[in-house]
């Protein structure tokens, strides 16, 4: 008896480095997703998982360029569905928070976790150990943001700038670090899956606000009169105005920070591990001193003494209180006066720069005058340097 072999008619226009019965597939955040070839040959990105959906052509027969359009695609987020959160609350998701590394310092942690607390309370009235994890989604952000809104008598419109949308979006982008990529590399260590508009918001749109003048003059006439009266308050209200440091950075500030470079002194802003101490930004800097007094008094501080060091009080609540309280009076009503003091130092730089270049420029003119000279280049050039 003769056998006749027939061969498949979409199997025969199968490449013959890809039989059309081999399983292809692309490895995504520890997932196959299956690849697979339609009627006319094209790689399409197919999953039916109900974890994970997704169904997008590639656009290609050739097996080796759709494997790379594919996770590209992956990587974009495109095509993909929202992915079913895990099981469990959110306060789990905060202890694995604290638990791993992060690049903000525990203060700025903990100032992460209290906004998303807040939120949680006002969307849902509970704790996050009753809230679970799924809640972290778009709807909870948009929620947050209509009853704030609600509060002010305001209805949730994104195309008016209203005052209030500073404070909105400022505590949603402090809650939002705990579902920010890198955190949801330690969370996907732990097996916890976020959903996939976690990190998913449109900010309200923000005007620019002015802000209220301050009695800069007053301010510096009544610093100077601390000095022999309260030596901490006059530190530390002197690092704020003529270093324009934070709060953070002033409470950790010790003698070693202050550098004197070419005759400047300045404070050496940077992570400090041996003082388990981050920056906010990571970033190194250096703050140049304006106030020659203040310079001098820091320049004589031991390497490890802190700086600021209140008597008779509780160091973390003198912090809070007792600076900003002083700077009230001098800085009209803003939320955080000592940092109004960082605006005023960088003003102050500002126009130290400015007239130090303008004087500067003027000295060259005269210079060029004096020689003769038609233009300031051929001072600069040959009889400047």
């Amino acid at each position: 008896m003769n056998t006749t072999l027939i061969r498949h008619p979409r199997r025969a226009s199968a490449p013959e480095n890809c039989p059309k019965a081999s399983r292809q597939s692309v490895q995504y955040e520890g997932r196959k997703v299956p690849l697979v070839r339609d009627n006319n040959g094209v790689w399409r990105l197919r999953s039916r998982s109900k974890h994970f959906r997704i169904d997008v052509c590639l656009g290609t027969s050739v097996l080796a360029t759709a494997r790379v359009v594919a996770k590209e695609m992956l990587e974009a987020g495109r095509g993909t569905s929202t992915k079913s959160a895990s099981r469990g609350t959110i306060q789990q998701l905060v202890d694995i928070y604290f638990a791993s590394p992060r690049r903000s310092s525990l203060v700025v942690a903990k100032g992460n976790v209290s906004r998303l607390r807040v939120i949680v309370r006002l969307v849902h009235g509970k704790e996050m150990k009753d809230v679970p994890i799924a809640a972290l989604s778009a709807k909870l952000w948009s929620e947050y943001q209509r009853l704030r809104l609600e509060e002010a008598g305001l209805p949730l419109d994104y195309s008016r700038r209203i005052a209030e949308a500073h404070s909105i979006n400022s505590a949603i982008r402090q809650a939002m670090s705990l579902v920010s990529r890198p955190s949801q590399v330690a969370y996907a260590a732990h097996g916890i899956t976020l959903p996939s508009d976690a990190s998913t918001i449109m900010q309200l749109p923000e005007p620019i606000l002015i802000k209220p003048p301050a009695n800069d003059d007053a301010l510096v006439t009544a610093w100077r009169q601390l000095r022999d009266v309260d030596r901490p308050l006059w530190l530390a209200l002197g690092l704020a105005r003529f270093a324009g440091m934070r709060r953070e950075e002033i409470v950790n500030c010790r003698g070693k920070w202050i550098v004197t470079h070419e005759g400047v002194v300045s404070v050496e802003l940077r992570d400090r591990p041996e003082d388990r101490y981050q920056t906010k930004t990571g970033w190194l800097y250096f703050a140049p001193i304006l106030d020659a007094d203040l310079a001098s008094v820091l320049s004589s501080i031991k390497p490890e003494q802190l700086v600021v060091e209140p008597e008779g009080v509780a160091r973390a609540y003198w912090f809070i209180r007792a600076p900003q309280q002083w700077c009230r009076p001098y800085v009209a009503d803003v939320q955080k006066p000592l940092h109004r003091l960082r605006g005023l130092y960088a003003v102050d730089l500002r126009i130290r720069t400015r007239d130090a270049v303008a004087a500067a420029l003027a000295g060259t003119k005269a210079a060029s005058a004096a020689l003769g000279h038609t233009s300031t280049e051929m001072t600069e050039r040959h009889y400047l340097r």
